[in-house]
């Protein structure tokens, strides 16, 4: 399961201030490590013994960049891939990217591709002449279809609906989680015309013998009329400005805050009901815990 690569590459040193790399590379199955020296990612289980692993429970890129590389060459790469895969679950397909380095600044712009079905157009910058480097991104994605983002949460993995949103972030940092965990921007998350797991909304209502009816009748589809989510970043903080969830019987407010650079989601869901509940709690959900391990 090793990464392909074909395609022509020229590069030039004589009479240039630093050598060049130009030309177009393609891929059927490019392995996402394989770009790890080159962004700051790795696979676990990839690294070579010794070599410094990052903190438990982390999942963002902590892998530090390789500026002194990024100093010592320019280049102007287009790149298109039919397979890149890090996420067995979740791979990223139709990549086309042109990837330029001048001066120790790195960009990937545009840089678009397919995933869960929908389609990303983004477009990164990281400048390494900055101490720590400089880094923006902007991301728009529509089309991503919600069960295959959640293919293994019981009740999303059956649901239909497609979600779109996009994202701007500036930060600094010596690695993709430290520019992440320093950031400025926003996001915002969008999704219409879906259903969800019944039981799964009535277990977020705290709807308590709700859920054993539903579950004594069969699992049904409830419509969702409209999800949405806002949030303003502040130095890798994401706090809600509007996050709601609205169902033909149940409605959900959100708030809280998910840290970027402590990589720990903190959020309260307040329920409210519509229409007739055999009891209901309407309690708030407390959310909790890492980006890995979520209570």
């Amino acid at each position: 399961r090793s990464s392909d690569l074909s395609g022509s590459l020229t590069y030039r040193s004589e009479g240039e201030a630093r050598p060049t790399l130009t030309g177009d590379v393609e891929s059927t199955l490019l392995q996402f490590r394989d770009l790890g020296t080159l962004i700051g990612a790795d696979e676990p289980g990839e690294r070579e013994a010794g070599e410094a692993r990052p903190p438990a429970g982390r999942v963002l890129p902590t892998v530090p960049f390789d500026v002194e590389h990024w100093k010592a060459m320019d280049a102007d790469v287009h790149f298109t891939g039919k397979r890149v895969v890090r996420d067995r679950e979740l791979p990223i397909s139709d990549v086309d990217t042109r990837v330029r380095m001048q001066n120790a600044v790195l960009t990937l712009d545009p840089l678009t591709f397919g995933m869960a079905g929908g389609t990303v157009k983004s477009s990164i910058r990281i400048d390494a002449n900055a101490s720590p480097p400089a880094g923006k991104a902007s991301l728009e994605a529509g089309g991503l279809e919600l069960k295959r983002l959640f293919e293994k949460v019981d009740g999303l993995s059956d649901s239909l609906g497609r979600v779109g949103g996009d994202v701007k972030l500036a930060g600094r940092g010596k690695s993709l989680a430290g520019i992440l965990g320093s950031s400025d921007g926003a996001l915002r998350l969008l999704m219409t015309d879906g259903r969800v797991s019944e039981t799964l909304m009535e277990e977020a209502g705290l709807n308590i013998a709700n859920v054993a009816i539903s579950k004594m009748k069969g699992d049904q589809q409830i419509e969702i009329d409209c999800a949405a989510a806002a949030f303003t970043v502040k130095d890798g903080v994401a706090k809600s400005d509007l996050f709601v969830f609205d169902t033909e019987n149940a409605l959900i407010d959100i708030d809280g805050a998910i840290d970027l650079g402590e990589e720990r989601v903190d959020l309260t869901l307040h329920p409210h009901t519509k229409g007739l509940r055999v009891f209901s709690l309407r309690s708030p959900l407390h959310v909790d815990g890492s980006f890995e391990h979520l209570d």
